[in-house]
Order: structure tokens, then C-alpha cells, then sequence
């Protein structure tokens, strides 16, 4: 049977019976007090008196290491501390160390600064064998050996009884000049006016270095200088040899920054030369050719 519009429906609300109440606010908990709080601690003091202790796990030992020679690497008792004077010996060989390669890099650069040019005929190392050609003059009693790369060439002046072209600006000549008393060590030094004023001929020289020598039982003086010919700069080695009356004069030329390559050279041929002290000079006969050594 279907309602009348003028009747509620059974799924209407109804109308409470009293009034809606009202929601409880939440209560607030009381803070505990001092003592509360104190019998909480007694009670947590007792429990942890109570409660059976857990004994720590034994430390594990490690494993002994053993070495070739069978010793224990376990039972190695540790490094002793450092001795301070090992301390400075390792700073002094530090140190030391540095100057050989600061000397070392310095010895490496200067070498590599004096090298001479590809066309210069290089210095012959000790001991070793050069091709010599040797120059033999017997009107005078003089030899000396060369290198038998360097050429020889004519000069028109009979003192002269040697000159060499060496190429690149380095020559050599031998000179030989009378003189009226022989040198000894007690009149030495008179000779050396003579030797300066040569020397000191050409108003260029500077001279770097002078001293007395001996050299295969000749006393002579020996002159380091450079000098000024037009636009080019070169130096001498000079060396005057007095054997009896004859006063031999050696000259090595060579630009000043192919010197140093060609000292030992210069030097082997100045120690070569041999003058007889018993044959007097001469100028009027022809220097004898020269012979390849053996």
C-alpha cells in the first residue's frame, strides 16, 4: 500500500526526542610528581641489579704470520723510533745529491754550449789513433807533427818555415828567428821585453793569460790573447821556445768559441815539436817536405 502525499515516509528522519549533547573535550594527563618520578628510578635500579650480566667474547688472537726463516711475524716486537742522527744523514745526502745533479746539469750545459761546427776538424780523443803527417826541417833541426787534414800553404817570408790552413779561421805557423845568446833560467827574463813587445805588436791584443814554460827541454814564455783583424774576432795560443840561438815561435789560431774544441789538438802539436839546440838557424835554405808518420 503507497502513502499519501500527506504522510512521511518510513525512510524520513525523525526529529530527535531532547537536545543534541554536546562532545567531551579530551582530558589532560597530570604531569607525574617528585615522587612518582623517584619511585620509577628505584624501580629501573633494581631491575638493572637484577638483570644477568653477558660476559665480552674473548678478543680473537691473529694468526701468527711466519717468514722464510720461520720466525713469528706475530711476536716481532715493534720498529724502534728513529735515531736523529739517521735523520741528519738523510738530509745531508739529500743535500748532496742535489748539488751532483745541479753539478751534473751545469757539466751537461756548458758542453753542449762549446760544440763546434759540423765543417771544424774535431779534437782527437786520448789514446787514440789520428792519421800525423810529420814536418821535418834539418837545415834548422826541427820536426813537428800535425793532423794531416790541415793543408799547408806557401808563405813568402823565410822565418816562416810552416804554415798550415786548418779551415774555419784555424791556422798555425812556425816561426824561427836567430838570436845572439842562448837562453837559460838565469837570463830568462830578459827575453821577455822581446816576447811582450811581439806580442803587444798589433794594438788589439788583450791579453788573458801569460806565464814561463818548459817543454821538451826548451824554456820559452806562452801567451793566451785576442785580437782584432778588421770585423772578426779570434784568438792565439803564442808559444816562444828558445833552443841555443834560435827562438822558435808557435802560433795556433782559431776563432774565440772554437778554441776550447781545439785545445787538445793545439796541445798535442806543441808537445810534438822538438828543436836540436846545436844547429844554429838558418833561413836561406828551403823547409824540407813533409812525410806522413807511422
Amino acid at each position: 500500500m503507497i502513502a499519501g502525499p500527506n504522510l512521511p515516509s518510513s525512510v524520513d528522519e525523525q526529529p530527535p526526542d531532547g537536545p543534541t549533547p554536546k562532545p567531551r573535550p579530551p582530558q589532560r594527563r597530570r604531569p607525574p610528581s617528585r615522587a612518582e618520578l623517584k619511585a620509577a628510578q628505584r624501580r629501573a635500579a633494581v631491575a638493572a641489579r637484577n638483570r644477568p650480566t653477558r660476559q665480552a667474547a674473548p678478543a680473537r688472537r691473529r694468526p701468527v704470520v711466519t717468514d722464510e726463516a720461520g720466525d713469528d711475524a706475530g711476536d716481532i716486537a715493534p720498529p724502534p723510533a728513529p735515531d736523529p742522527r739517521q735523520k741528519r744523514m738523510v738530509v745531508v745526502m739529500s743535500i748532496l745529491t742535489a748539488i751532483v745533479v745541479v753539478g751534473g746539469g751545469i757539466a751537461i750545459g756548458a758542453a753542449i754550449n762549446s760544440r763546434s761546427k759540423d765543417e771544424l776538424p774535431q779534437p782527437a780523443p786520448e789514446n787514440a789513433e789520428v792519421p800525423m803527417t810529420v814536418f821535418r826541417d834539418p837545415p834548422n833541426g826541427i820536426t813537428i807533427e800535425y793532423p794531416r787534414s790541415w793543408k799547408r800553404v806557401e808563405v813568402p817570408v823565410a822565418e816562416y818555415r810552416l804554415a798550415l790552413d786548418a779551415g774555419n779561421n784555424v791556422a798555425f805557423t812556425l816561426r824561427v828567428v836567430p838570436i845572439q845568446t842562448p837562453a837559460t833560467p838565469q837570463n830568462l827574463q830578459n827575453f821577455k821585453a822581446v816576447t811582450d813587445g811581439l806580442v803587444a805588436s798589433n794594438p788589439t791584443v788583450t791579453v788573458l793569460k801569460e806565464q814561463a814554460i818548459s817543454l821538451n827541454g826548451m824554456l820559452g814564455y806562452y801567451y793566451f790573447y785576442t785580437f782584432t783583424d778588421g770585423a772578426v774576432q779570434a784568438v792565439h795560443a803564442h808559444y816562444f821556445l828558445f833552443s841555443g840561438n834560435k827562438m822558435n815561435i808557435l802560433v795556433f789560431q782559431t776563432l774565440p768559441d772554437d778554441f776550447e774544441p781545439l785545445a787538445a789538438t793545439f796541445d798535442r802539436v806543441a808537445e810534438s815539436f822538438r828543436s836540436d839546440p846545436n844547429i844554429p838557424p838558418t833561413s836561406t835554405v828551403p823547409a824540407s817536405t813533409t812525410t806522413t808518420a807511422s
